[in-house]
């Protein structure tokens, strides 16, 4: 799964419970009606599943300013007003 893209699977997911939903609608039927649940329901847990996976790798990031920045505006603190 190196390659694989979430995105695209995510949008793949999504285009499959639009089309289910849309043929379910249009069939009249019970069974196709309750069709689209199954691609929502594993849109769902793959956002559920990559908040957890997020929320435990730790993610940080540090910034490094340079003293001056453009328009000649210094970045510390003490010369802010």
């Amino acid at each position: 799964m190196r390659g694989a893209s979430l995105r695209l699977n995510a949008f793949v997911l999504i285009l499959l419970t639009v089309a289910a939903a849309i043929a379910g609608d249009w069939s009249g039927g019970q069974i196709l009606a309750g069709l689209w649940h199954l691609p929502a329901a594993m849109l769902l847990l793959g956002l559920a599943y990559e908040s957890w996976i997020l929320s435990r790798s730790g993610l940080a990031f540090a910034l490094d300013a340079p003293e001056r920045l453009f328009l000649a505006r210094s970045t510390r603190p003490s010369d802010c007003s």
